[in-house]
């Protein structure tokens, strides 16, 4: 966490190219994974649906593992319990229903570019 609290006002980026600054209200991944084995390189975000999202291992300190929009609890739309927020990514990275984040030796490119669920 940065300076010790929750992140706020992080803004959103739907496939429609708009950005919705909001009132998000997210704590940072405990710090970059550490690389358990040789050729760890990417972070797995799965959700309960089984959707998930890869990214590259040096972009683990920047994602953000949100639990409040505009001060209260995130709604079951909104991702409720926890929802990723990865900021300057669009809305289909930010995975809703968070159930594991995990460390891969996949590269974070294998994956499908958009969603197919």
């Amino acid at each position: 966490m940065r300076g010790g609290g929750p992140l706020t006002n992080l803004a959103l980026l739907c496939l429609l190219a708009l950005a919705f600054a909001s009132g998000w209200v997210a704590f940072e991944l405990s710090g970059q994974p550490a690389r358990a084995t040789l050729g760890t390189s990417s972070v797995y975000v799965r959700s309960v649906t089984g959707y998930g999202r890869r990214f590259d291992i040096s972009e683990a300190s920047r994602l953000l593992l949100a639990t409040r929009l505009d001060g209260a609890t995130l709604e079951s739309g909104h991702g409720f319990p926890v929802r990723l927020v990865a900021p300057g990514r669009r809305g289909f990275a930010w995975v809703k229903w968070v159930v594991s984040v995990e460390t891969d030796t996949a590269p974070w490119w294998w994956q499908p570019p958009f969603p197919l669920q």
